[in-house]
């Protein structure tokens, strides 16, 4: 202690205010005042209400363990109590019980310790012995001279209450409350003051909170013990192992000491995994999880799940069985729990782990940094995983010792589908190509067992090799070149300009808004210009083109084609051995259309009218017809080249219109004689002689 003079004070000022500010951290300054300084100047001083931790405290002097008893499950100390270990050095009692619990090899020899364990914990409090008292009561208001002002209405109720007595079960649950009240007092480093009622309905409800915060007490000890006594036994099997220069966890002897458990004693080995699973942080252990998922199939045909069920309690299987996480870093899992084989879990927020099972499961990862996993025989299972958010990082791992090559990736539409080549399942991740793979869908890599990691320019790729089936093919905006190969394909192109190969096969070839060129290769293909100018060849086979917009180049190749050039300025191009092909060119815009004849001069191919139509014929074998020529301008083809001469509109009208007259005028161009054709142009007649004709009839 110092004096005042010792601390340059001359005087304090008994004046003083009420503030009652609020300092933070639980702390108060209630009152405020000044004091006068030996040099003449003032200063403020004031009375505080400093926050006390009852729950949190520590002791100040160290209990010595010997050896033995450093080895003992412990569990940090709280309120009045010290650490376990420590308790249990000082009680005999107390270190005798928690031998006994640690000792208990299932469940339920545990629980039936838990309650003595608890109570010789809480006996060593200092103040070990009260027990706050329970008395009936009524609305009461305290006076400043501390006295009781009733009003008449409250006189009647406290008369009324007074004739209220208690059931024996009311009172025995009364006295049992008490005397956990009193073990709550020393885990809590709290006092508990009497206890009022005023009726029966109030002391149960007093009971019903009171058995409720010790339940969550004896139940947060049992956990928090649990890897210390009856599971640490699995534990001390789990080792390390070099794995790809980094050292990982080896739960295989995990595993085999389940497995051996369960010979002998299947319902311990069923409901220590189920705990372990639903307590511990053994997220990298997936073989668990389906270890889990066996057990529970197997107890299901034995007919004892339920039995199992009941010894785990409902929170744990509850735990097991859930679906949507919280706000936390979740494991979600499929293990059999469920009512339903097919599941389907929400991560919502945080970085979660979610564990599809042998069923066909849903799975949304949410926000976060999420782990979706998958052992063998996972089922048809689905993955969305939508998250904008920057620097996240989402992760498909494949466990078992299932690898890459175990596997065929491909693509259809934006989704990426993964599946087993055994059949065994398939994973489709909704949307991963929105963006070309870099939107909010992708996963951002796809690991293995033996340390292979995918990452998303590497699955692009797997997804665009061609095999020797039937194959859908995607570009990516920056343009591609695909090559179906065999079989029946289907390749897409992008905004970019793209490189389109069917290969052999019957394939369908769609064009992007790119300039791209579509080749169907051999097999009857089919072909889709889109947007773009884009160059169609059919190649060999029977095959349907169709240009779509823009201004595309068209070109059947052998066998007996379908062109349709759509909007825009067409060519058709017909070579050597074109077959037998049919055009289609209607349009209602005023582009002009061009049929381009390689390797024919005019004199070579024969002008045809039939019906509506215009055939073009170089021989019986090839000829090509222009559907609905004659209709009008939409149907014209506007220009046609050969290897010698263009013939455009409006000079070929002129001997069409000519032509249209008669059937049979339609023989003037066999004619020498330009007079003959009457009003046909000369020149005309001259390069097309040979050309027009009709049938004979």
């Amino acid at each position: 202690m110092r004096t005042l003079e010792e601390l340059g004070i001359q005087s304090l000022d008994l004046t003083y205010k009420d503030v009652n500010k609020n300092l933070g951290n639980g702390n108060t300054l209630a009152q405020q005042g000044s004091y006068t300084k030996t040099n003449g100047t003032t200063a403020k001083m004031g009375d505080l209400l400093l926050a006390a931790d009852n729950l949190h405290s520590r002791f100040k002097d160290k209990v010595e363990l010997t050896a033995e008893q450093a080895k003992a499950a412990n569990l940090a100390g709280i309120g009045r109590l010290r650490d376990l270990r420590e308790a249990a050095a000082l009680s005999g009692d107390l270190a005798n019980m928690l031998k006994a619990y640690s000792a208990a090899e299932t469940k339920e020899a545990q629980l039936a310790l838990l309650d003595n364990l608890i109570h010789k914990w809480a006996e060593t409090d200092s103040n070990w012995g009260k027990k706050s008292p329970m008395r009936l009561s009524t609305d009461w208001t305290q006076t400043a001279n501390e006295g009781i002002a009733l009003t008449p209405s409250q006189v009647a109720q406290l008369k009324k209450n007074a004739l209220v007595s208690l059931s024996d079960k009311a009172k025995a649950a009364i006295d049992a409350a008490r005397d956990r009240i009193a073990v709550l007092d020393a885990y809590t480093g709290q006092d508990s003051s009497t206890l009022y009622y005023m009726s029966e309905e109030d002391a149960l409800n007093i009971v019903k909170v009171t058995n409720d915060t010790y339940d969550h007490l004896a139940k947060n000890i049992y956990q928090n013990l649990l890897f210390q006594t009856r599971l640490q036994p699995y534990l001390n099997q789990i080792s390390f192992k070099m794995e790809n220069d980094t050292f990982t966890l080896d739960f295989s002897g995990l595993v085999q000491a389940f497995n051996h458990v369960k010979e002998t004693n299947p319902q311990k080995a069923f409901v220590d995994l189920a705990e372990m699973l639903a307590y511990g942080e053994l997220r990298s252990w997936y073989e668990g999880r389906r270890l889990m998922a066996d057990y529970v199939e197997e107890a299901k045909k034995a007919g004892k799940f339920e039995d199992y069920q009941k010894v785990l309690g409902q929170e744990t299987v509850a735990l097991l069985a859930k679906t949507s996480g919280t706000q936390a870093d979740d494991i979600l899992q499929n293990v059999g729990f469920g009512h339903n084989k097919n599941v389907s879990l929400y991560g919502n927020d945080g970085n979660d782990t979610l564990i599809g099972g042998a069923g066909n499961d849903y799975l949304e990862g949410g926000s976060g940094s999420d782990t979706y996993v998958f052992g063998k025989g996972f089922g048809q299972d689905t993955v969305y995983n939508y998250d904008y958010a920057t620097g996240r990082k989402d992760i498909i791992r494949f466990t078992d010792g299932i690898t890459a090559d175990m596997l065929t990736f491909t693509r259809e539409g934006n989704h990426l589908l993964i599946k087993a080549k055994d059949d065994s399942g398939q994973v489709t991740v909704q949307s991963y190509f929105q963006n070309d793979g870099s939107g909010a869908y992708r996963i951002d890599e796809i690991h293995f067992d033996n340390g292979k990691v995918l990452d998303v320019a590497t699955v692009k790729e797997l997804v665009q090799q061609s095999t020797d089936g039937s194959d859908r093919l995607y570009a990516y905006q920056s343009g591609n070149t695909l090559n179906g190969g065999l079989g029946d394909d289907y390749l897409y192109g992008a905004d970019g300009d793209d490189l389109l190969n069917g290969d052999a096969g019957n394939d369908s070839i769609y064009s992007g808004n790119g300039n791209d060129t579509l080749n169907g290769g051999e097999g009857n293909d089919a072909l889709y210009g889109y947007n773009g100018n884009d160059a169609l060849n059919g190649g060999e086979g029977n095959d349907h083109l169709n240009g779509e917009d823009g201004n595309d180049t068209l070109i059947g190749g052998a066998g007996n084609d379908y062109l349709e050039g759509g909007s825009g300025s067409d060519t058709y191009v017909f070579g050597k051995g074109f077959g037998q092909d049919t055009v289609y060119n209607y349009h209602v815009d005023k582009n002009s259309d061009t049929m381009h004849f390689k390797g024919f001069k005019a004199a070579d191919v024969h002008f045809i009218r039939s019906g509506s139509d215009l055939v073009l014929s170089a021989s019986e074998q090839d000829n090509v017809r222009i559907s609905g020529f004659f209709y009008g301008e939409n149907h014209r083809v506007d220009t046609f080249v050969f290897d010698d001469a263009a013939i455009s509109n409006p000079d070929f009208a002129k001997y069409i219109n000519a032509g249209n007259n008669l059937v049979q005028s339609m023989s003037v161009f066999g004619s020498n004689t330009a007079a003959t054709g009457g009003n046909v142009d000369a020149n005309i007649q001259s390069v097309q002689q040979p050309l027009l004709v009709t049938p004979s009839a």
